[in-house]
């Protein structure tokens, strides 16, 4: 593996983990007490939780 292909693939790595977190920002940014989800099945168990309070 070339150097500069190493460097590709961070950036790639990075943009990737930087749109989940844009997402999972996006998607949290109406309750921010679940700012910083631990993983996608958690944040999606939150969601159906507060969903079930408020109605």
């Amino acid at each position: 593996m070339r150097p500069e292909d190493i460097q590709f693939a961070e950036v790639k790595d990075s943009e990737f983990a930087t749109q989940k977190i844009q997402n999972s920002l996006r998607r949290n940014a109406f309750c921010p007490k679940n700012l910083i989800p631990t993983s996608e099945d958690e944040a999606n168990k939150m969601h159906e939780m507060e969903k079930s309070q408020a109605s």
